[in-house]
This record gives C-alpha cells, structure tokens and sequence, in this order.
C-alpha cells in the first residue's frame, strides 16, 4: 500500500509539473537569463565554473542549477522557438522530487493522512505549481533542503551523511543565505 501511494504521489506530482513545460515561451527575465547562462557553458566558450551573461562574468547565482542543465542543453540544444522545456526539466524535477519529499518527512513525523493531505496542498498552491513549473533555482533549492531535513530526520549514518551532502548542495543552489535554512531549522527541531 505505502509502495503505491508513493507511485501515486509521484505520478500526481509529474503530471502537475510536466504537463505544460513546453506550451509557453520563456517567461520573466530569470528564465530568459538562466537559459542565456546555460546556452553560453554549453557553447564551450565560456567557463563552466563561472556564468556568463549579457557581456560579462556573472557571480549573482551560485552555479549548480546551470550544471545540471547543461547536459540538456548539450544534447537536445538550447531553446529556439518551442522547445523551452531544456531551461525547465531540472526545475521540474525537482519540484517532483520535493513533492515526495514532503510526502516522506510528513509520513515520517505524523501519519499517512496528514502526508498525503501536506501533498495535495502543497500541489494545489497555484504559485507552487507556476513557479517551480518555470526555470528557476526555487524548485531545486526547496528540493535540496526538504532532502537535507527528511535525511536528517532518517537517522543513521548514512542519512548524516546524504543529510549533509544535500545540504552542501542547497548552498550551491541558492546561496550561504539560503543555505542556512536547514540548519536553522534543524536546531530548532
């Protein structure tokens, strides 16, 4: 039973943030510029480490969302006139994967119930599903620290470690700023 509302969560969760990934052109400028980042590392004329936009080296934003794009990008090329899509699948992705992990620490922490009922509110938040539908760091950062806090809250060694390893990576998806999140959070838990 658990196995198939996992299923169903994750089912429920991909249709909501795939189902229009490629029926509208890049929206607000942090799509459009995220997408121009990544289209300038996939040329292989700018660094991989550093982003590069409208002219110049930008450090405005840490770098791990433009990797994990890249090879999108690489493969099926950058976007041209319909196929957004590669500016938005790690975004997407990783709204999918945040929506089970909210299943999984509601599961943890009260009961079935309360986490399928945390899913479907949390699918039904119309700026939820927009934003982290579009390409932008939101999703993955939201994804990265739900993981840092659904392994914290697995104990064992190795969930310290994922626990850890995810929050190192919310760092590079975001931000130090951000990137304290989890951990002021987890004091407070």
């Amino acid at each position: 039973m658990e196995f198939l509302i996992r299923v169903a969560v994750l089912g429920l969760a991909t249709v909501t943030f795939l189902a229009n990934i490629d029926n509208f052109p890049l929206r607000n400028w942090d799509e459009a510029w995220y997408a121009e980042i990544i289209k300038n590392m996939a040329s292989g004329h700018y660094s991989f480490l550093v982003s590069f936009w409208n002219g110049q080296y930008n450090f405005d934003k840490p770098p791990l969302y433009f990797w994990l794009s890249l090879p999108f990008f690489k493969i099926f090329g950058p976007p041209a006139g319909g196929g957004e899509w590669q500016a938005r699948i790690v975004s997407a992705t990783s709204a999918i994967f945040a929506t089970l992990f909210i299943y999984l620490i509601a599961r943890r922490i009260f009961n079935r119930q309360v986490a399928v009922l945390s899913v479907l509110i949390f699918l039904t938040l119309g700026q939820i599903v927009i934003r982290f539908a579009h390409g932008n760091l939101d999703a993955l950062a939201g994804c990265l620290i739900l993981a840092t806090l659904y392994f914290y809250l697995a104990f064992g060694k190795l969930s310290w470690f994922l626990a850890g390893f995810s929050l190192a990576l919310s760092y590079l998806a975001k931000g130090w700023i951000l990137g304290l999140l989890p951990i002021i959070m987890l004091a407070l838990f």
